[in-house]
């Protein structure tokens, strides 16, 4: 038999000779032509091989296979014999049998202590354990109320095995990315990396995952399409429109907390009132006169981004996409309104703890910067709160109204039927927020109600009784000397020494109107006494 040498030496020259006709053949046509006589009616053979010289063949046809390139004739290999020459062109000359059949030899252990792998060392092993920041407690709290409920005992171990088995995934992925860091910044210094000959960090790579086909895929990619023709959610000039926002807009209240905060209050309610009110018309105007022109304009500038997307003989796709926009525009009006009414709502709920009190009133119990003032009046005998606490009510209902009916402006003034709606008064969220007000406002006329008992050991001057006293004292037999008068010089004086603003968390009581009436009061008797006293002597000086 012929050795291996001298076999492949054949299919060398097999190969040149091969490439020689190909060459001879683009040079000079095959095979030659016809003479004239045999011209007119070639045979079959000659035929078949001016065909193949005008279409060589791709596929063997005389073959055990089915569909054999026709590339394999020159291999002289059996099936088994190829790795996938079909699909790599690099591959198209690999055997089995030529493929290694023994572990590549190790390399020598030079690098055994190489960068990387000194790397390796200092993340996994240079940091000890106590020396890290122990995991947060109440970041494994936030992972797990994320999950379902964890399964009674018994049930669904697997389960149970699952989540502790995440639980400490997620701890070392905590502390191993915490060494990482720690090793990182410390090698940002050049001279630490050459101390620790470690020339260059391992750069990370993110994970790849090749999903295979999925149930769900053209449905996924159905609905993907409607939105992307129907809500143009991937639309550059939408995500312009949010960045716009974003950017610039983002920041604003209707009722800036700032302006809260630097006010003086107390306010009496009607100030209050025109103090909400002025605040959301500056908001609302720098909306109508900045944030809707400039928006509109983006229209025209910007006009390549969204033209091409509608075309002129679909007018239902144009309103289509106008709609969105208004949308888009009326759901960052409607962020800023929630987070007004937000606002506001954290600014009454400082007062949530309400201001009841028990014994004897001290100024410094509530600490809080009162909002409402409301006066002590006197009438029909009795004393009232003006505003009453209902009117007080009516007047911060009315402040979260005013946020909410602040804005609610056309788009454009072409297209009808395009307006810029927020949030409507009867949405659960609204109620929700005036509930919690409301909640901490009852809480607040607890204390106000609870300070007019000291009032009561002067009930006589309210409801005249201390008229029909004096009356009496009068008419019976009584000197210069009495004490009569002294009792009520000493009235007068606590009287006056009450205090004339009550500081009571939410209100503020402004008793001032209620001492002066009962000072002058408590004065008018102190006078009647006066004057009966001097007619008296007078009479007796006569006689």
């Amino acid at each position: 038999g012929l050795r291996s040498t001298e076999i492949d030496c054949i299919k060398l020259r097999l190969d040149c000779n091969f490439k020689r006709m190909r060459l001879h053949a683009i040079d000079h046509p095959f095979p030659p032509p016809l003479p004239e006589k045999c011209a007119a009616n070639p045979s079959d053979l000659y035929q078949v091989v001016q065909r193949h010289s005008n279409y060589p063949p791709i596929i063997q046809t005389n073959t055990c296979r089915v569909s054999v390139p026709f590339k394999e004739q020159r291999h002289h290999r059996a099936p088994s014999e190829s790795i996938g020459n079909n699909y790599s062109p690099k591959a198209q000359d690999l055997k089995i049998e030529n493929l290694t059949r023994h572990r590549p030899s190790r390399k020598s252990s030079a690098t055994a202590t190489g960068p990387k792998r000194r790397y390796t060392y200092y993340v996994k092993r240079g940091i000890p354990f106590y020396m890290l920041a122990p995991y947060p407690k109440q970041s494994m709290v936030n992972i797990k109320n994320m999950l379902p409920p964890e399964p009674e005992e018994g049930v669904k171990k697997p389960i149970r095995t699952l989540r502790n088995n995440l639980t400490e995934e997620v701890e070392e992925g905590y502390y191993f990315n915490l060494r990482k860091s720690i090793v990182d910044y410390i090698l940002m210094d050049p001279s630490e990396g050459q101390r620790l000959t470690i020339n260059n960090i391992p750069k990370p790579f993110p994970r790849r995952v090749i999903r295979p086909p999925v149930p769900w895929a053209v449905s996924y990619r159905e609905a993907k399409l409607w939105q992307m023709q129907h809500l143009f959610n991937v639309c550059p000039f939408m995500g312009l429109l949010q960045q716009i926002w974003i950017e610039r807009y983002s920041s604003l209240r209707f009722v800036k907390t700032t302006d809260l905060c630097s006010t003086t209050f107390p306010l009496s309610p009607s100030e209050f009132v025109i103090f909400i009110q002025e605040q959301c018309e500056a908001t609302r105007q720098e909306l109508d006169e900045g944030w809707l022109p400039y928006c509109v304009s983006l229209f025209v500038v910007h006009e390549h981004m969204w033209v091409d997307l509608l075309p002129e003989n679909e007018p239902i796709l144009v309103a289509e996409f106008f709609h969105c926009v208004a949308a888009l525009m009326s759901l960052q009006l409607r962020s800023l309104v929630i987070d007004s009414l937000q606002d506001l709502l954290q600014f009454f709920l400082r007062h949530k703890e309400g201001n009841d009190f028990s014994g004897d009133f001290d100024v410094l119990i509530f600490v809080h910067a009162q909002i409402l003032l409301v006066k002590l009046q006197v009438k029909n005998s009795e004393i009232e709160f003006s505003p009453s606490f209902q009117e007080c009510w009516e007047v911060i209902r009315e402040a979260f109204m005013q946020i909410i009916r602040s804005l609610e402006c056309k788009l454009f003034s072409d297209i009808d039927r395009q307006y810029l709606r927020t949030v409507k008064p009867d949405e659960s969220l609204v109620t929700d927020i005036l509930s919690q007000v409301e909640e901490a406002f009852q809480k607040n006329t607890v204390g106000p109600k609870r300070y007019l008992d000291l009032y009561e050991k002067y009930r006589n001057l309210l409801d005249n009784t201390s008229d029909e006293e004096i009356s009496e004292f009068l008419s019976g037999t009584h000197s210069l000397q009495d004490s009569k008068i002294d009792s009520i010089m000493c009235m007068w004086m606590e009287i006056a020494s009450l205090r004339i603003a009550v500081p009571l968390s939410m209100f503020c009581l402004n008793a001032r109107d209620l001492n002066d009436y009962l000072c002058d009061c408590a004065n008018k008797l102190i006078a009647r006494i006066v004057t009966f006293e001097m007619d008296e002597n007078r009479r007796l000086n006569i006689e």
